[in-house]
């Protein structure tokens, strides 16, 4: 169980600074869909995906109505923790 939720955060930890990466280059919600979307596919097939659609539409929201790099970057650390803790208690 533990190397699977290392191997989760590992992966989940590559794909946020492609994302981050992507909003702070583009400047641009419109910009990420694709990276968010692989995001959420990662989601679903870890079986996390019904208990971070919130956090996902959130984050989602917060990002196009903040619009600043530092804002996203908080929410990024919160939804990594909020997701590491999902995938735990749920295995």
């Amino acid at each position: 169980e533990s190397s699977y939720l290392a191997g989760f955060h590992r992966e989940f930890a590559k794909i946020m600074i492609s994302l981050r990466e992507s909003l702070f280059l583009t400047g641009s919600y419109n910009g990420s869909a694709k990276i968010m979307n692989s995001l959420r596919e990662s989601l679903f097939l870890t079986s996390s995906h019904s208990g971070s659609a919130k956090i996902m539409i959130s984050l989602r929201e917060s990002s196009n109505l903040a619009g600043s790099y530092r804002e996203f970057a908080k929410i990024t650390i919160s939804l990594r923790e909020l997701l590491f803790l999902i995938s735990f208690y749920s295995g």
